[in-house]
């Protein structure tokens, strides 16, 4: 009897490994409760089964299954038809709030699953000691990685890594003073930014292609180039940053500094030539209103290249990778990731999701073998507050693997979204080390 019991709770475990594997299959179908629609029929089946094995009955089954049901049922309707919601004082997209809930739905359907399998204290127990084995999941699954970060004082900048740090400086500079605050009410100085970004591309020997798109009856442009591949040129690594800032700031780190290391990165590789082919971008139109809807200028870029069946084999977002802080409880995470992860902010991060896990693990390895900085990784899914928060996520909801390489932002620096988001706050020392680093990863993922 208790053998059978302990196989009901085991199929459960695999099931919540199965759907903390692979929640971010439906994220193209966010707008309907996937996964409590698929636990809750776990539910019944499972209870069908305790059943015919004397292990428990069928009483409140079908009552708790038709709840969950109609959960699922009103959820998705609201997602379909009813885009914002109220919430308070203010609107929010639907689709965030049924992401939360095809997260907390699963689980308390598995909690419940558990409990109906057992008798007693025994029940509380087993049940009590599930979150235990959620925790060992995570860690399994989005925490652990390759390698060992690196430990100790960071060694000096080389003489290269020197006349690098003092180029990233110029081009946050230029974005951020001389042209200054670049959002969607400043027309004129995004197209500064683009005459910038496009002359620096030139005068490194590209020929830069502008990609235009409609937005609020407005044109805007997202920059390419490319570095063809040899053996698999159908396949395509994405390198990208945004170049336009949150309403009223100059953006320093958000994002002048991703902009400049996509810039340096593409002088240092203008005579490469991977297998891969290597695209280094530059969207548009990534910061509120556009954020998180097909207006994002990575959004139209992604869509057009699954429309156009181009073979995306990885995308790396560099996004917000100057500021650093060395003080304990410097950094800060979303639950429950302050269990696994450091309290200083003096490290760099790349960011993927479930399906780039294997991709975002080689892409830390290879920093950390080649990269004097502290480094940590993590594969979480895209709800985890944070994980989507850049253009990588624009592929995501594509199909495409993609990951972000990032200080964190908002989880460490004060400046975020604010008018001190200055170069003066920016360590372009370890910012160098970074673009090294982000070299050497997309070197490896572009082979050869």
């Amino acid at each position: 009897m208790n053998r059978d019991r302990i196989l009901l709770t085991g199929a459960w475990l695999i099931s919540a490994w199965i759907f903390l594997r692979y929640w971010d299959l439906t994220v193209r179908a966010e707008e309907l409760l996937v996964w409590s629609g698929i636990f809750t029929g776990l539910f019944v089946g499972a209870a069908l089964v305790a059943s015919r094995r004397g292990l428990a009955d069928m009483k409140g089954v079908l009552a708790a299954a038709g709840f969950w049901a109609a959960l699922v049922v009103v959820g998705s309707c609201v997602g379909l038809f009813f885009p914002l919601v109220p919430l308070g004082s203010t609107e929010v997209q639907s689709v965030a709030l049924l992401r939360v809930f095809d997260l907390i739905v699963p689980l308390w359907i598995l909690l419940r699953g558990v409990h109906r399998v057992w008798e007693g204290r025994t029940a509380a127990l087993v049940t009590s000691a599930v979150p235990l084995a959620l925790l060992a999941m995570i860690w399994g699954l989005t925490v652990r990685m390759p390698g060992q970060t690196h430990v100790g004082p960071v060694p000096p900048l080389t003489a290269v890594e020197a006349e690098l740090a003092a180029r990233l400086r110029t081009h946050v500079v230029t974005l951020a003073d001389s042209i200054g605050v670049r959002g969607w009410r400043q027309p004129e100085a995004v197209r500064r930014t683009v005459d910038y970004l496009l002359g620096e591309l030139r005068d490194m020997g590209y020929t830069p292609l502008e990609l235009p798109f409609e937005v609020s009856g407005r044109t805007e442009l997202n920059l390419e180039v490319t570095l063809p591949g040899t053996s698999a040129a159908a396949e395509i690594v994405v390198v990208g940053a945004h170049y336009d800032t949150y309403d009223l700031t100059p953006g320093a780190d958000d994002n002048a500094s991703g902009v400049a290391a996509v810039l340096e990165l593409a002088r240092q590789m203008v005579n490469v030539r991977g297998e891969r082919t290597i695209r280094f971008v530059f969207f548009a139109t990534e910061e509120p209103p556009y954020f998180n809807t097909v207006n994002m200028g990575s959004r139209v870029y992604a869509i057009r290249a699954a429309e156009a069946g181009e073979d995306i084999f990885v995308m790396l977002s560099i996004e917000t990778i100057g500021y650093f802080a060395d003080g304990p409880g410097t950094q800060h995470y979303p639950p429950p990731f302050s269990l696994f992860y450091p309290d200083r902010g003096d490290f760099i991060g790349i960011v993927g999701n479930p399906a780039t896990g294997d991709l975002t693990r080689r892409a830390l390895r290879v920093f950390r073998e080649t990269t004097a900085l502290p480094s940590q990784g993590a594969t979480p899914s895209s709800l985890v507050p944070g994980a989507e928060l850049s253009d990588h996520a624009s592929f995501w909801k594509e199909g495409f693997r993609a990951m972000m390489i990032t200080d964190t932002a908002p989880f460490r620096n004060d400046n975020y979204h604010e008018s001190s988001d200055t170069p003066e706050t920016l360590d372009f020392a370890r910012m160098a080390r970074v673009v090294m680093g982000t070299r050497e990863i997309i070197r490896d993922l572009a082979g050869g």
